[in-house]
């Protein structure tokens, strides 16, 4: 326990922090503070008691021991202050005539073999009895600065003792300075303070969207699921532009449609299925040049996200040339791990791989223990969901809806359909081919038969294009 008079206020908080934190592990004084007197006199405290029996009383008790003074705050371990309730209680006579609380348990506990060890806290700069400043008279910048500073050298909780300052002398802060708070909570495994900051947050700006899409990542973490699916339900009706993974968790089917209105086209993107080459083609179109990045300082898929339209169905698509792109369900895996695994090394990144080693797991895998794990790796990675999701979950189980459901084998035929379209002829390049060549050879009959088993719906759903008995056929020659 850490006594501090009601007149003292934490002059420096990330020391402050530290104190506690090696008083409740590491230390292994039982009693300690500012240590003094060797006789007591009364003068300080004169007229200064609402109590005229005892303002001018005299200290009449025999000098025990030294002790810890009260106002510049002592410590207590949990032994003294077993000795100190037991005592108490079993003299409670202790109490007559005694009129310092500080000096009475500095004589119980000598009384009992502890005698205090010295430990300023207010020459230290801990804690200060000074008067503390009027916090109007205060500017906030200062410490927004500071604490800014602090997280560029990593020293997250003093980036948030100052935020939080900033904020106590003027709340009126941009959405900003909220968010980043929050964020060092939750990069300093402080989970509760980061909850609680985000949903003061909310109050304060209840339209935005990513703060009731945050909370809900860190409630669904925590194993909160109902609040977290609250908070999602709340981010998308504010804004349904939110991830796929939002939407199923909260069990809805959406379509994310991306609607080219000078063609009537409407395309539903499918990860890993030529989505890549259609949306550099759109862009032709469009702008009657080749898509760079070095001009649009985004991705090609960042770049239409703001044209990508979230719709729980597709009625209001009637005058439009609905289509997809699709692929055998497997062989779309093998390009995920491809692509997205061996080269951009996914689960090698800072922000992934201390996560999945922590897990167990390999952060780079052959291609039989991906599959194996697969489940367990897309703990640790929205972008392996994203790719690998199966396809029924971004177009949906009917496929009537749709005017042309384009097999990736078959596009030329979807090449000749824009070409007419725009009366313009165009041609498909070939993106996001990247990485070694993986084929069905390199995987094991273990490894295969889970796979058809974790795409099992979408075989049913393509089995007028795909089959489970063409894709063993076709793993059996390649294996002879």
């Amino acid at each position: 326990m850490l006594k501090l008079d009601d007149d003292t206020w934490i002059k420096d908080m990330p020391r402050f922090l530290e104190l506690i934190d090696w008083l409740s592990t590491e230390s292994t004084q039982d009693y300690m503070g500012n240590t003094i007197g060797y006789s007591i006199g009364r003068s300080w405290h004169f007229n200064k008691c609402e109590s005229k029996s005892i303002d001018k009383t005299p200290y009449d008790l025999p000098f025990v021991a030294r002790w810890c003074d009260g106002g510049s705050g002592y410590f207590l371990s949990r032994k003294s202050l077993e000795i100190l309730f037991e005592y108490t209680m079993k003299y409670p006579g202790c109490f007559r005539g005694e009129l310092y609380e500080d000096v009475l348990v500095a004589k119980i506990l000598y009384l009992n073999g502890i005698k205090p060890y010295d430990l300023n806290l207010i020459q230290l700069g801990i804690i200060s009895g000074d008067i503390q400043p009027n916090l109007q008279d205060l500017d906030a910048e200062p410490f927004l600065k500071e604490g800014r500073e602090a997280a560029k050298q990593g020293n997250l909780k003093l980036a948030i003792d100052n935020f939080q300052k900033a904020i106590e002398i003027q709340p009126d802060q941009p959405l900003k300075v909220y968010k980043r708070l929050s964020q060092f909570f939750v990069e300093i495994n402080q989970v509760e303070p980061a909850i609680a900051v985000l949903k003061a947050t909310i109050d304060r700006f209840p339209e935005d969207a990513s703060l009731n899409l945050k909370l809900g990542n860190i409630l669904a973490k925590k194993g909160e699921t109902e609040s977290a699916l609250k908070y999602y339900s709340q981010a998308i009706e504010i804004d349904p532009n939110q991830p796929p993974r939002i939407y199923r968790a909260l069990k809805l089917q959406v379509f994310r449609v991306l609607k080219f209105e000078e063609l009537g086209l409407a395309y539903l993107p499918i990860p890993k299925c030529a989505s890549t080459t259609l949306k550099h083609i759109f862009y032709y179109l469009k702008f009657k040049q080749k898509y760079s990045r070095s001009i649009e300082q985004v991705h090609i898929h960042q770049f239409w996200s703001p044209e990508t339209h979230v719709l729980q169905n597709l009625q209001n698509l009637d005058n439009y040339f609905k289509f997809t792109v699709i692929r055998d369900p497997i062989k779309r895996l093998l390009s995920v791990y491809k692509n997205r695994v061996l080269y951009y090394q996914n689960l090698s990144l800072k922000s992934v791989e201390g996560k999945v080693k922590n897990a167990g797991l390999k952060p780079k895998p052959d291609i039989n223990y991906f599959v194996e794990n697969l489940e367990n790796y897309f703990q640790f990675s929205d972008d392996l969901i994203h790719h690998a999701l199966p396809q029924n979950k971004y177009i949906g189980k009917e496929l009537d809806i749709y005017d042309l459901i384009c097999p990736i084998e078959n596009l030329e035929n979807l090449r000749q359909i824009i070409s007419q379209k725009a009366n313009v002829e165009i041609e498909f390049p070939r993106l996001q081919t990247a990485g070694p060549k993986i084929t069905l050879k390199d995987l094991t009959e273990k490894s295969l038969t889970k796979l058809i088993e974790f795409y099992a719906e979408d075989y049913q759903l393509l089995q007028d294009f795909y089959s489970v008995d063409a894709i063993w056929q076709e793993y059996k020659k390649v294996k002879s």
